[in-house]
């Protein structure tokens, strides 16, 4: 009789330390879990854990775009510049809105001076709320004040661009450069025939159509 109950005690107390045990596993491998040892190792600047912790949270959910904005961030700050790159292109395969995604990717390419990819990257995006944000590292073309014909009176054609920058112009029809006349105010266009041709120059040295 002993014997059975002492079995069944202990037959008990494993069932219940199998369950408990079952429980903390389950706890264990959520991703918040994970995430909460990420972010504990980024604090303390151990940002290979948190690469590590990160992607176990991935593992288990890969449907959240902040989970791995914050993988490449943590990919940053550890100098994992390509994997970074790759991570929030990833997110925008999943949306192609994501703010935060094209801010991490931007601030990449501008550290490195790559302009001609910022803009690239925010004309691809399509999304007119990504251009409107961040529309400062576009150049348009420069857009004029009078359309194309003929006009019975002298003419003040002003040319306007959508951020800060350079516009050169010719008059003769020929192709300007950068050699050919700034744009300060507006121009004259008395009697006579002219052709216009205008571009623009960004802050960031993006040149324009």
């Amino acid at each position: 009789g002993k014997l059975r109950l002492y079995s069944a005690f202990t037959a008990g107390i494993l069932i219940v330390a199998l369950a408990a045990g079952f429980l903390m596993a389950k706890q264990n491998s959520s991703p918040e879990k994970q995430l909460a040892k990420a972010q504990e190792n980024a604090g303390e600047k151990k940002y290979e854990k948190a690469i590590e912790y990160t992607l176990r949270a991935i593992a288990l959910d890969d449907s959240d775009p902040d989970t791995k904005n914050l993988l490449g961030e943590y990919y940053i700050l550890a100098g994992q510049t390509e994997n970074a790159i790759a991570t929030f292109r990833n997110v925008l395969e999943m949306d192609r809105e994501n703010e935060n995604a094209y801010r991490n990717l931007i601030g990449i390419y501008e550290k490195n001076g790559e302009y001609e990819q910022i803009n690239a990257l925010i004309r691809a995006s399509g999304a007119e709320k990504i251009i409107n944000t961040f529309t400062k590292y576009i150049a348009n073309p420069p857009q004029f004040s009078h359309e194309q014909g003929t006009y019975d009176e002298i003419i003040s054609l002003k040319l306007t661009t959508n951020t800060a920058g350079t516009v050169y112009y010719t008059m003769d029809g020929s192709e300007p450069d950068e050699k050919s006349s700034v744009y300060r105010n507006s121009i004259v266009l008395e009697d006579g025939i002219y052709t216009v041709k205008t571009f623009f120059i960004n802050e960031y040295g993006i040149r324009s159509e």
